[in-house]
């Protein structure tokens, strides 16, 4: 991504809110704007983004969100996802939770980290290579949680969606409740032209090659060794 700075009104002392991006987005082409910037997107991977100058920290955090918003545009036509999910590392293989705000992505992966899991996200998760062998991919990218960044290319191995229960347990999920909860997990790609169907024809493929479960756990990391007898 090519990176340029400008003077604009948006150097004000406004709370930064992501949320205001807006995206015009076409075939070829995608657009996203916020009053801290913006980026512009081709088919074949080149952005250039413009920020404005004199943001300080927020300076950081647009580019960040500029980047996340075309690589969710752009992951789909290598044959990639980028997913509102936690991902976490099991040994050689990954585990990806998703599911919306709230649903508890960040303390999973919390409490998978105090059992021994490596975590790779506990907000944005990468996914690539979905119509061969998926594989989660090392990721800057964070809430709540501050990861470490990591390089790496892992088979993922489950799917889970959540559910909350007293005991943990690791049952299979219908297929159509894991495509909505994935379609609805998609950030960035809100009024894609109809004709783009790309990223819905990976997550439909993701879901025919992983299959989806449910993952019920509490406020205790019992649920990892469910996870690593799942990965043995």
């Amino acid at each position: 991504m090519r990176v340029s700075y400008e003077r604009r009104d948006a150097a004000t002392a406004e709370e930064f809110a992501p949320k205001r991006m807006r995206a015009r987005l076409e075939l070829s082409t995608a657009h996203y704007t916020m009053p801290e910037g913006e980026v512009r997107v081709e088919e074949d991977g080149r952005a250039e983004a413009r920020i404005a100058h004199g943001l300080g920290r927020r300076e950081l955090y647009t580019f960040v969100n500029l980047l996340r918003a075309a690589l969710a545009w752009h992951l789909p036509r290598i044959g990639g996802l980028m997913l509102h999910a936690a991902g976490v590392v099991l040994g050689a293989e990954s585990f990806l939770l998703v599911g919306p705000e709230g649903c508890g992505k960040s303390t999973w992966a919390r409490l998978a980290e105090s059992s021994g899991a490596r975590v790779v996200s506990d907000d944005v998760v990468l996914l690539h290579d979905i119509e061969g062998t998926p594989r989660m991919l090392g990721s800057p990218f964070w809430s709540t949680h501050a990861v470490r960044p990591c390089r790496g290319r892992w088979p993922l191995r489950a799917v889970l969606l959540p559910r909350h229960g007293s005991s943990p347990a690791l049952e299979p999920a219908p297929p159509s409740r894991a495509l909505a909860s994935l379609v609805a997990n998609l950030p960035f790609l809100d009024g894609a032209p109809q004709g783009d169907d790309r990223a819905v024809a990976l997550v439909l493929r993701l879901t025919e090659a992983v299959a989806p479960q449910t993952l019920t756990f509490s406020l205790d990391p019992g649920f990892v060794d469910l996870l690593r007898g799942a990965a043995g």
